[in-house]
C-alpha cells in the first residue's frame, strides 16, 4: 500500500515489551498497529534498559536507532522514556536530563519529514513489599512527569496519570506494563494521535 503513514515508537522496555509472554502481539506499538489498521506502519524502536541522560549507562542518544533516524520515514514519533533515568545508578547523569530530553525531541523534530512528535510521561510505579524494583526512585519519575507536562503541554500524553493507582496495569515487578497496561497505553495514544491522522483513519 502506497503513501502509508509511518509512526516511530521510541522508548525503553515499556515500549519494547519486556516481560510480555507474547511481546510481538501485546506490546503497545503492536496494539497501536492493530487499532490504526494497515494504512499505517508502526515501528517499535524500544530498547530495554535505555535512558535519556547522555551519561547514563545506556543513553538513547547513543543508540543506533537515534543516530540513524534520518534514514527512516516518519510522520509521527512517540517518545516514551524516562523510567530508567530514575535509577539510583543513573543519578550522577541526571544533571543533564532536561537538556538531553530537549536534544532528543529536537533530533526528531528536525527530521526532513517534519514529523509530529509526541512525548509520553513515564508510567507510575507500584512498590513491591515496600520497595521499588531495580532501585527506581518514584519521586524522580514524578519530577520527570511534571517537567514533561510543563515543557510540552500540547504534545504530551500523560501515561503517569493513566497508570497511577492502577496496579492491575502493571507486571509483577511493578515497573513494567502487563498486557492490559500496554492495551490501555495503545488506546490512549490512538485517541490522541488520530486527531492528526483523521483523514487516514476511517
Amino acid at each position: 500500500m502506497k503513501n502509508r503513514k509511518h509512526i516511530i515508537c521510541v522508548g525503553d522496555s515499556n515500549t519494547y515489551g519486556t516481560l510480555l509472554l507474547n511481546r510481538k502481539r501485546d506490546c503497545y506499538p503492536s496494539r497501536l498497529q492493530q487499532l490504526l489498521g494497515s494504512q499505517m506502519v508502526v515501528k517499535n524502536e524500544g530498547v530495554h534498559r535505555y535512558a535519556v541522560s547522555r551519561h547514563a549507562d545506556d543513553s538513547y542518544l547513543n543508540h543506533p536507532y537515534y543516530k540513524k533516524r534520518y534514514q527512516e520515514k516518519m510522520d509521527v514519533v512517540l517518545i516514551f522514556l524516562g523510567t530508567n533515568d530514575s535509577k539510583e545508578k543513573n543519578q550522577n547523569a541526571f544533571a543533564t536530563f532536561y537538556q538531553d530530553y530537549r536534544t532528543l525531541v529536537e533530533g526528531y523534530q528536525n527530521h526532513p519529514d517534519h514529523p509530529k512528535v509526541y512525548v509520553l510521561t513515564p508510567p507510575a510505579m507500584v512498590a513491591k513489599h515496600g520497595k521499588y524494583c531495580y532501585h527506581m526512585q518514584p519521586e524522580i519519575i514524578l519530577k520527570i512527569r511534571n517537567w514533561i507536562i510543563q515543557t510540552y503541554p500540547k504534545n504530551c500524553i500523560d501515561i503517569y496519570e493513566l497508570t497511577k493507582d492502577h496496579e492491575e496495569y502493571m507486571a509483577i515487578d511493578g515497573i513494567h506494563l502487563n498486557p492490559l497496561g500496554h492495551q490501555m497505553v495503545a488506546s490512549m495514544v490512538y485517541h490522541r494521535i488520530k486527531e492528526d491522522l483523521c483523514e487516514e483513519i476511517k
